[in-house]
């Protein structure tokens, strides 16, 4: 309902915008505040490496395809 990974719904609904959000949904406030401070050291390094546009590629390249993957190998699993 919310926008989390859901097979059925992908598949079976249409629903391909589910792949996407699972990277803007977080199962609490420690699990946020834990990606917040990763994506604070990690992408600020990888934007200075390869530069913005780059880094937003891979990003959400990395984001959508694990999302696909977890379709694939869990499809019985709702996941953020």
């Amino acid at each position: 309902e919310w926008g989390a990974k859901n097979a059925v719904n992908i598949i079976d609904d249409g629903d391909w915008w589910r792949l996407v959000t699972p990277i803007l949904l977080h199962a609490g406030v420690i699990h946020l505040f834990c990606n917040v401070a990763v994506q604070i050291e990690t992408g600020a390094f990888f934007e200075r490496e390869w530069g913005s546009v780059n880094w937003l590629i891979i990003y959400l390249s990395s984001a959508v395809g694990s999302s696909v993957l977890s379709v694939i190998a869990m499809p019985g699993n709702i996941s953020v």
